[in-house]
């Protein structure tokens, strides 16, 4: 689930799969290299189900390609871009970049469930993405957060609800912050497609 986004042109890799004629079968895509610390990165996936199934507990992770192939054993996932999402929540997903990620070697890894009609789970399936490069050049006039690694909803640096834009150390004018007619935008993006118990999203 997200708000508005700037979609700039880029390179799209498509994860190799075949298409089957009635199999469930998932592709993912992703940018070749990220890039832009200004605007959010897009992963998208494509779904092609047996009639009556439906993909949820879908999830997303950002993780650290070390061992030459993706779903290595010391692999790291380094951040959450989606949990607790499903199909009718769309297949594409906001990722704003943090300003100090850390360049190397990345791949996105889908998880979901398959649910029949009957709103029964029949199997769980896990997708890696191609591995794409991430460079931030670092140009900020004032200092960016440093990045910390989110390995799991369970970490205590993950939150629910991320600020897209502005970016981490953007600069505004002071006529921007003083002036009446002066106004500073932003965009927020959900993580969690579900909210905590007792909120809601308004």
């Amino acid at each position: 689930m997200h708000f508005m986004y700037i979609l700039r042109p880029a390179l799209l890799i498509l994860a190799g799969y075949a298409f089957a004629q009635l199999e469930d079968t998932i592709g993912i895509m992703v940018p070749s290299q990220i890039t832009d610390k200004m605007n959010p990165a897009i992963f998208t996936y494509a779904w092609v189900g047996n009639p009556g199934h439906e993909l949820k507990n879908i999830s997303m992770e950002l993780v650290a390609e070390t061992t030459g192939s993706p779903q290595g054993n010391n692999d790291t996932v380094v951040d959450i871009i989606a949990v607790d999402y499903t199909q009718k929540n769309g297949n594409s997903f906001l990722y704003p970049l943090h300003a100090n990620t850390p360049a190397g070697t990345y791949y996105v890894r889908m998880n979901a469930t398959i649910f029949d009609a009957s709103n029964s789970p029949l199997t769980v399936l896990v997708r890696p993405s191609q591995t794409f490069n991430i460079s931030v050049s670092q140009s900020f006039p004032c200092q960016a957060p440093d990045f910390t690694p989110v390995g799991s909803i369970f970490a205590p640096s993950f939150t629910p609800l991320r600020l897209a834009s502005p970016a981490a150390g953007a600069v505004f004018s002071l006529q921007a912050m003083n002036s009446p007619s002066g106004n500073i935008t932003g965009m927020l993006k959900l993580v969690d497609a579900l909210p905590p118990e007792g909120l809601h999203w308004n």
